[in-house]
């Protein structure tokens, strides 16, 4: 993740001040897919590398 996610967190606020549930809504839901998204690619990079860091 990177600077997208503080862009994100400030587009939701700013619907959120704007009174704009829908949109605020709709920024969530596109934030958290991105995040997710972001989780998934990083746990199948770690598969195909060999990478057995995330276990314990």
């Amino acid at each position: 993740m990177g600077p997208g996610v503080l862009s994100d967190h400030r587009a939701i606020l700013d619907a959120i001040a704007r009174s704009d549930a829908d949109a605020a809504e709709a920024t969530a839901r596109r934030h958290v897919r991105a995040v997710l998204q972001f989780i998934i690619d990083s746990l199948f990079e770690a598969e195909v590398s060999g990478a057995d860091h995330l276990s314990t």
